[in-house]
């Protein structure tokens, strides 16, 4: 095993790096927008065309081909050096893509962008070891091979499950409530691990984190109106939340 992953350490080293890409320019979608508009401008164009709205997701559909190559070259290109040569070369224009994207601007957005991509390569780095699992089993031509594979099946069963219907290990809280005074209103805001109605009793009396005029279902963080009156009658207040499936 060990100089099969050093025979082929740089095929490896090409996956991984394609899939860190990937997944790093997907999380940046929330300033591909930007992108266009930044590109658009500095090709001295007053707005964005049709074609440069779409680059983004054009770069991004290119990445994921481009780590289907990667997985290719480890798998098929035993010993041949020229797609590893062309792999690397355009691996590395899009890394250095990326850092100059983070430095003229997205920068202030890594706050959103890191988490959705370090959430993503963690996924996808456990469909990785369950596909090793599976199809190379440590342990072969025995029962135990079979009961890894049966526990790799229901391990994947249980993860689609999990995100396909949302469910979560405990509801909770995630940060206390806060309340602010606003002209003749307390505003109570608070949050929970999932998205979820949630209301404040107050002497008795139910006040919805709403919407106009709808109760709102798909928030984590919720901010409900309280009349001043009542909260200073009540002295005590309860914040409640219930997930909706």
């Amino acid at each position: 095993m060990q100089a099969t992953i050093q025979k082929n350490l740089w095929s490896i080293i090409l996956a991984f790096w394609a899939l860190v890409i990937s997944l790093f320019w997907f999380a940046m979608r929330v300033i591909w927008s930007g992108i266009s508009k930044v590109i658009s401008e500095f090709a001295g164009a007053s707005e964005p065309s049709t074609f440069m709205l779409n680059l983004p997701l054009f770069i991004t559909i290119f990445l994921w081909i481009l780590f289907a190559a990667t997985v290719a070259n480890l798998l098929c290109a035993k010993g041949k050096k020229w797609p590893k040569i062309t792999l690397t070369a355009l691996l590395g224009v899009f890394t250095v893509a990326c850092v100059v994207v983070v430095v003229m601007g997205a920068i202030d957005y890594l706050y959103f962008i890191i988490p959705k991509f370090l959430y993503s390569l963690l996924v996808s780095m456990g469909i990785v070891a369950f596909a090793l699992l599976l199809f190379f089993p440590p342990v072969k031509n025995c029962k135990c091979s079979n009961a890894l594979k049966w526990a790799c099946v229901a391990l994947a069963i249980l993860i689609c499950v999990y995100f396909g219907y949302g469910i979560s290990f405990g509801s909770r809280f995630t940060h206390e409530a806060v309340v602010y005074a606003v002209e003749d209103t307390y505003q109570i805001v608070f949050s929970t691990n999932h998205a979820a109605t949630a209301w404040v009793e107050v002497g008795g009396e139910k006040y919805y984190d709403l919407f106009a005029g709808s109760m709102k279902s798909e928030d984590t963080v919720h901010k409900i109106v309280v009349p001043q009156e009542k909260l200073d009658q009540a002295k005590a207040y309860s914040i409640h939340a219930e997930k909706m499936m």
